[in-house]
């Protein structure tokens, strides 16, 4: 069994998450396949909304990179927010207290959300 990175949701409520990337993605919740847009060398957008119970959820981010311009953003609404990226700090390893997901960075300059390795990842 593969055991998956886990979101922590602060509170119950409606929650909204926008993935946008190029070339392409998807974005799982709790095992769900909530959708997925798949364009070479264009922007992909993925928009769910959804209504969760505070506490841990499965989250999987799957994206391709073919060529050209680089970018993944995860963003969120937490119930009553506004739309931000989504803090590393509610990101973590299912065996893990609040330590973030490995893998997964925050760039300070393109503030996206960049695979491992990138040259904009911050250092863990």
């Amino acid at each position: 069994m593969r055991q998956l990175p886990e979101i922590l949701l602060p509170e119950d409520g409606t929650y909204f998450f926008a993935l946008v990337g190029d070339d392409g993605v998807r974005l799982w919740l709790d095992g769900e396949l909530v959708g997925q847009s798949l364009h070479p060398d264009a922007s992909n957008a993925v928009e769910a909304r959804r209504t969760l119970k505070a506490g841990s959820h499965s989250i999987r981010v799957e994206y391709f990179q073919r060529s050209g311009a680089k970018l993944i953003e995860f963003r969120w609404a937490r119930p009553g927010a506004a739309l931000e990226l989504v803090p590393p700090e509610v990101l973590r390893s299912p065996n893990q207290q609040g330590h973030r997901v490995p893998g997964v960075a925050l760039a300070e300059r393109h503030r996206s959300i960049l695979p491992p390795g990138h040259k904009d990842s911050k250092k863990d």
